[in-house]
């Protein structure tokens, strides 16, 4: 689904996406086999966290010294870990006790990742992981994802305001010269199948350029449309263990479908395109930033005047080719801080918060 709803169109092909371009092109858009020097190995200076007290219990996920607050959290779950971000996070993701950070200054971007220690609570200090440097003249507006593939690969994008022109860069650890995927137009959000297999949420891929959907690059094979119409605007996308969620904006606002992974291998197999109608309908209207916790749909929502009003879990059932989901719980409620990104890992569910500091704070179900 569209991460943004109407007052923030203008910002929706741009903020959500990447755009870069160095000059060099990736052959047809496709995942390159040897990386190509996009930009800088400049380090930032590393951040650091402040000690939110001490660790929870062995025996329980929870941690008595933390809390939500100025948020309300449901009863049913719990505060992990809470700790500070650097103020310029543009998106966040985690797995395990790792946390990974996109940043874009100008035309600088950087991807960093720390290690949660398992005494404090709070990540160690922020490695570079890359960075690149755009050349591309116009303004740049950072991605609203870090994509990870089964392996090591990291993957972040970026738009061109003016154009929707974008790029998709990844590597892994320690690459100084990440691999880049070029004229990926309107990239809002990724996610990768596997290590060569990768889905982009926009409007194009190199040399496809057919309009909003969800776009397939494999290694060595040119990009194409997998998922068509989906909507005027570029949405958010997850991926469940029997579900691929992807999003768009449409005249009625923001729609969220349920395609089973069974359907989308057997489309990438035989070369078939999908389209909205073949998924479920799964979520529309005030909805922002998704992802897939232990098999359901979580997402937040937003009120008449797209501020943030709740983080959302939907239960979800497939059957067949089949997805359907139950009746929404509120997770996160309130005001004083709004919900802006969100991830999971395993059954843990991690937040993003701007409050009068920008904080990940990590829950799970008790």
């Amino acid at each position: 689904m569209s991460r943004v709803t109407l007052p923030y169109l203008v910002c929706v092909c741009c903020i959500i996406n990447g755009c870069s371009d160095d000059g060099g092109l990736i052959v047809d858009g496709a995942l390159p086999e040897t990386g190509m020097d996009r930009g800088s190995e400049t380090v930032a200076p590393e951040a650091s966290a402040p000690d939110r007290g001490p660790a929870a219990d062995a025996s329980s996920p929870c941690n008595p010294a933390l809390s939500l607050q100025p948020l309300t959290l449901d009863p049913t779950y719990c505060v992990t870990h809470r700790f500070e971000v650097p103020a310029k996070t543009d998106a966040f993701t985690v797995r395990g006790d790792g946390v990974y950070l996109f940043s874009m200054t100008g035309k600088l971007g950087q991807v960093q990742q720390a290690t949660i220690d398992p005494q404090s609570g709070v990540p160690g200090s922020y490695g570079t992981l890359f960075s690149f440097t755009s050349t591309r003249t116009g303004t740049l507006f950072p991605g609203e994802y870090v994509a990870l593939s089964p392996g090591a690969f990291v993957a972040v994008g970026y738009t061109e305001k003016d154009t929707l022109d974008g790029e998709i860069l990844w590597g892994d650890k320690g690459i100084k010269t990440p691999k880049a995927v070029d004229k990926a137009t309107g990239n809002l959000d990724v996610v990768f199948l596997d290590d060569t297999t990768m889905l982009v949420n926009g409007t194009g891929v190199g040399a496809a350029q057919d309009g909003q959907g969800v776009y397939l690059v494999q290694e060595g094979k040119s990009p194409r449309q997998l998922i068509k119409d989906m909507g005027i605007f570029s949405g958010f996308m997850a991926l469940g263990p029997q579900v691929l969620f992807a999003g768009g904006y449409f005249a009625s606002g923001n729609r969220v479908y349920g395609f089973t992974l069974a359907e989308v291998q057997a489309a990438i197999t035989a070369g078939g395109t999908l389209s909205s109608a073949d998924g479920d309908l799964v979520a529309e209207g005030n909805t922002s930033d998704i992802t897939a916790l232990d098999g359901d749909l979580v997402l937040t929502t937003l009120d008449p005047s797209y501020q943030f009003k709740t983080v959302q879990r939907l239960p979800v059932t497939v059957s067949g080719s089949t997805v359907t989901v139950g009746q929404g719980v509120d997770l996160v409620t309130g005001s004083g801080a709004a919900v802006t990104r969100l991830a999971a890992t395993g059954k843990r569910l991690a937040l993003l918060v701007q409050g009068s500091k920008p904080e990940l704070v990590l829950l799970e179900q008790k």
